[in-house]
């Protein structure tokens, strides 16, 4: 298993365009393979502040995401929109419990 997290700084006055942009890459990340989890996050203090809360099965999965004409099309049209550098990490989850 491995999450990723990816931190997205918007301009602001892009943050609609931004939210518009985003609803292909949901639909069609969730579609795919080995995807378990993909969900966006916007910080609610800090407007244009967005988080890819993302869990897949594996890294083969993470890579074929990466070529998908969706991930594609959405870094091409939100690419002017962005504030700074993205910020993502991958991690590779070793084990996982669920408390009870």
């Amino acid at each position: 298993m491995h999450i990723i997290t990816a931190r997205i700084p918007v301009k602001v006055k892009c943050r609609e365009a931004f939210l518009e942009a985003s609803k292909a890459i949901l639909v069609g990340t969730r579609a795919e393979a080995g995807c378990h989890c993909y969900t966006l996050f916007e910080d609610p203090h800090q407007a244009g502040s967005f988080l890819f809360h993302e869990e897949w099965e594996g890294r083969e999965a993470i890579e074929a995401h990466f070529l998908e004409p969706h991930f594609l099309a959405f870094r091409k049209a939100t690419v002017d929109m962005l504030a700074g550098e993205p910020a993502i990490t991958i991690h590779e989850v070793a084990s996982s419990e669920v408390p009870g």
